[in-house]
């Protein structure tokens, strides 16, 4: 309903309501973590999209993005609140439940985020450390999507009469 309404405050206090509920399995607590941790991805992606922030540039004839820190600081400070809330979301998501591909995968956004905020602020060996530890969490995340393919697949082919 919250979602509906376009209520975006009072969405994440029930989603944060659910993910701290003790009574929750911790599959349903990592769940909504992950969504949480998606609403903060969001919140930093609009903003590094945003076309005074990602600058296109040709090298060689080949495509270049670097990134620019906003014209406004208030918009800079949101989005790094924004990625350090999203991040504490995903690792707690991935504590409740390691299996949760969504949780990996936005840590693995968040990360790419954060590599984008540390260019901003030229510094390139935290971004590089970003980057690192978002590939890490991306090859987590595709393990877990290969697993599940495999196993929707071999359901597939169980539920299918053989001739």
């Amino acid at each position: 309903m919250y979602s509906a309404i376009k209520d975006e405050q009072k969405l994440r206090e029930w989603i944060t309501a659910r993910a701290n509920d003790t009574t929750k399995p911790n599959e349903k607590r990592a769940e909504a973590l992950a969504i949480l941790a998606g609403k903060d991805w969001d919140c930093s992606f609009r903003v590094t999209e945003l076309p005074d922030v990602k600058l296109t540039s040709m090298e060689g004839g080949t495509p270049k993005v670097t990134y620019q820190k906003p014209k406004d600081q208030k918009d800079f400070d949101n989005i790094q609140k924004c990625v350090v809330r999203g991040l504490e979301e995903a690792e707690t998501a991935i504590k409740y439940d390691a299996n949760s591909e969504s949780a990996w995968s936005y840590k693995t956004n968040l990360l790419l985020e954060a590599a984008k905020q540390a260019e901003m602020n030229s510094d390139p060996t935290r971004k590089a450390e970003f980057e690192k530890q978002s590939q890490v969490a991306n090859k987590r995340a595709a393990a877990l999507a290969e697993e599940r393919r495999k196993k929707e697949e071999a359901a597939e082919a169980a539920a299918t009469p053989t001739p």
